[in-house]
């Protein structure tokens, strides 16, 4: 990993444009973190969003030691994205912590009941009192059981500042002999 200090990192950034804008001043703390991170790091993983997270728990089960490097100050409070499709949770499904947990078990235990969310409303006016223009039930039993035919996990539904957590908790919960890893926020 290349290390560069802030100071360069700031005068770069300042050569490029007159006034340093506040995404400028992000890109300098984002290389002072760059800079902080472990020289024994092999990997950085740029965004602490689910996508680095699993690629830390990846590559964590294959014994590769990484560093996430996430420019916000802690995870998300806000809903985000929600939908988790079936070949996310078999990825999620094929990391276990020491306790033998899979992290798709962990989002199956959180997340909503299919029927609350798998079927969409479409109305013209206020929800409660607006003409319905239809419905669509996104999940009905035979697209259920084609899904189930060629995988064991389904689709799910858990907001992104649910899913953070629970990956966050993976990490730490690593089995034996996996390689550590470093969030930093």
């Amino acid at each position: 990993m290349r290390r560069v200090s802030a100071a360069a990192a700031a005068s770069r950034c300042c050569c490029r444009r007159q006034v340093v804008s506040s995404s400028a001043r992000r890109r300098v703390s984002s290389s002072a973190a760059v800079a902080a991170a472990p020289a024994t790091t092999p990997v950085a993983i740029v965004g602490g969003g689910p996508v680095g997270l699993t690629l830390a728990l990846l590559l964590s089960k294959l014994g590769v030691r990484s560093t996430v490097l996430e420019r916000l100050p802690a995870p998300s409070v806000h809903p985000q994205a929600h939908f988790i499709n079936v070949r996310s949770m078999e990825v999620f499904r094929s990391l276990v912590d020491r306790e033998g947990r899979s992290v798709a078990d962990s989002i199956t235990r959180l997340a909503r009941p299919r029927d609350e969310w798998s079927r969409f409303l479409y109305s013209a006016g206020p929800l409660l009192n607006g003409t319905s223009l239809g419905a669509t039930n996104h999940f009905p039993p035979e697209t259920l059981a084609a899904i189930r035919d060629q995988s064991p996990e389904l689709p799910t539904h858990l907001p992104q500042h649910q899913l953070v957590p629970v990956l966050l908790e993976a990490l730490s919960r690593r089995p034996d002999g996996s390689a550590a890893c470093d969030v930093r926020w």
